[in-house]
């Protein structure tokens, strides 16, 4: 018993496993020659953390991430850049073959994932 005791105390003084990237963390583009170059006009790669979404459009930090099925489903309170509104929205993240569809309302946006 003693030996079973010391054993769970080592175990519970070991450090964590360091935590695996979720599958849509990242740097996204609509177009994968983007990731590097963008012509003009064109939106600059989207990055996906397992906390917040960060793009020229808005910045959102999750409140919630689940996931359910090949989906993540991600609640987030986020701010438009240009006009400072704030509000809440639902996402829904899923990579397939390498490629991330991001939906959210009736709309699904897909994206090619950014080299680090």
């Amino acid at each position: 018993m003693i030996r079973f005791f010391s054993g769970l105390t080592a175990l519970s003084l070991a450090a964590p496993a360091a935590a695996q990237p979720l599958s849509f963390e990242g740097r996204w583009a609509q177009q994968s020659a983007w990731c590097t170059s963008l012509p003009s006009g064109r939106p600059a790669p989207v990055v996906l953390t397992r906390q917040s979404l960060a793009s020229p459009a808005m910045t959102c930090d999750f409140t919630s991430v689940k996931p359910g099925g090949v989906m993540w489903r991600v609640e987030a309170d986020c701010v438009v850049t240009e006009t400072k509104e704030r509000g809440s929205d639902f996402f829904g993240f899923t990579v397939l073959e390498g490629l991330l569809h991001w939906s959210w309302g009736d709309r699904t946006v897909t994206f090619h994932r950014c080299p680090d």
